[in-house]
């Protein structure tokens, strides 16, 4: 505070004025600052409420080196997550705000850092389109925005910027993806368009192209394999993919010892670890579950008594992120639930798809405990040295 005030003085005095990240909050703003409110809304709020000019630029809507996709294909991102609309859906002027407060909110800004930006045109498919959409923010009132009709104006804009040969992102046309395990190991894939009059055409284990069957209704993966779609039309959305591995542990329950993280829950707690999908390279995707110091300990019903010989978990290894491989794989079976044999403890070798297998004799068995163990305290010498280790899982295949 000290110093912001001492140079504000100076710059002043030079004709121009200062603008400060909302830290500059701390400790007492100097008098004629403009204040850029980026960790949330509150510090925009409280400055303008003292009467400084304030630009609202927060990380959930504004950021745009986040992931703008769930897509696993996305290149590497900071992390987060922001499409396109929910750039839309900002609302600049916090309703807290009265009206004379409010005049004191003079703009927004989106934001491009490049820690994983290696060129110009990666930048561009970052900031394209969601630099539209904070544009129509900032430009329209709240009252004449429309999502349908930007999404409409949107893809006409697209069709120039193709002309440009610019390398922007085209998220808006992708559908919601909806997975069910349903029965005898099989995954029931809906997709919902983004509009109802998309067209999505979908291909297994290759690219779709404009001669391969138009999604029509929820598709049944009988087969381990990869599922691929796209929305197709003058402009095409992103390529996306499911790729999906039959186990006998599909959509069978499970139950955890230990919760993971509230970070890292997955989408759907302990049966994310049995619902068919791995979780790709993004440890903060929706298909991972985090354990801080703790070890992945599930147990897993089949519902019926089953042979199995084969076993496998996917994990990350990201030492830079404090996420250490597991030290060690036990696996019990038992056929009561309550009475269980050890049958395999085993050191963990992970191969080149982060996956860790291990096979034994067939054992006919209906609960399966799998404990995977954490690496506990991270040793000198590595980042985050004294502090827990991470573990991650994605998906746990018996066959």
């Amino acid at each position: 505070s000290y110093f912001i005030q001492r140079i504000e003085k100076f710059i002043n005095s030079k004709g121009k004025r200062i603008i400060g990240w909302d830290e500059i909050l701390e400790g007492g703003l100097a008098p004629n600052a403009t204040v850029m409110s980026w960790r949330g809304i509150q510090g925009g709020i409280e400055a303008a409420r003292e009467h400084h000019n304030v630009i609202m630029t927060p990380g959930s809507h504004c950021y745009f080196d986040h992931y703008q996709s769930l897509s696993l294909n996305e290149p590497v991102a900071i992390g987060g997550y922001t499409s396109v609309m929910k750039v839309y859906d900002f609302e600049p002027i916090p309703s807290e705000l009265n009206v004379d407060e409010a005049k004191y909110v003079i703009g927004a800004q989106g934001n491009v850092w490049t820690e994983y930006i290696l060129d110009g045109a990666h930048v561009e498919y970052m900031a394209l389109p969601r630099m539209s959409a904070l544009a129509e923010v900032v430009w329209t009132p709240a009252n004449k925005r429309n999502k349908a009709d930007f999404r409409i104006r949107l893809t006409r804009h697209m069709q120039r910027l193709k002309e440009m040969k610019t390398n922007f992102a085209t998220h808006i046309f992708d559908p919601e993806i909806k997975t069910k395990p349903i029965a005898n190991g099989n995954l029931e894939i809906t997709l919902l368009p983004a509009q109802q009059t998309d067209i999505i055409r979908y291909a297994y284990d290759r690219l779709p192209n404009s001669n391969d069957p138009v999604y029509e209704k929820p598709i049944i993966m009988d087969h381990t394999g990869t599922f691929q779609f796209q929305t197709q039309g003058t402009i095409n959305g992103s390529l996306l993919s499911i790729t999906f591995e039959q186990s006998a542990s599909l959509g069978a329950k499970i139950e955890l010892k230990d919760n993971p993280s509230e970070k890292y829950p997955g989408s759907d707690g302990a049966s994310t670890l049995v619902n068919g999908l791995r979780g790709g390279k993004r440890f903060n995707g929706q298909n991972w579950l985090g354990f801080s110091g703790k070890n992945l300990d599930a147990k897993i019903d089949l519902g019926e008594v089953k042979s199995i010989k084969e076993l496998s978990v996917g994990t990350i290894v990201n030492i830079g992120a404090w996420i250490h491989p597991p030290k060690n794989l036990l696996i019990y079976t038992s056929i009561d639930g309550t009475n269980f044999e050890l049958i395999s403890n085993e050191p963990v070798t992970i191969n080149s798809q982060n996956i860790v297998t291990t096979k034994f004799s067939e054992k006919k068995t209906r609960y399966v405990k799998i404990i995977l163990e954490n690496q506990g305290i991270i040793p000198t010498g590595n980042p985050g040295a004294g502090n827990a280790a991470w573990l991650f899982a994605d998906e746990i295949i018996l066959k």
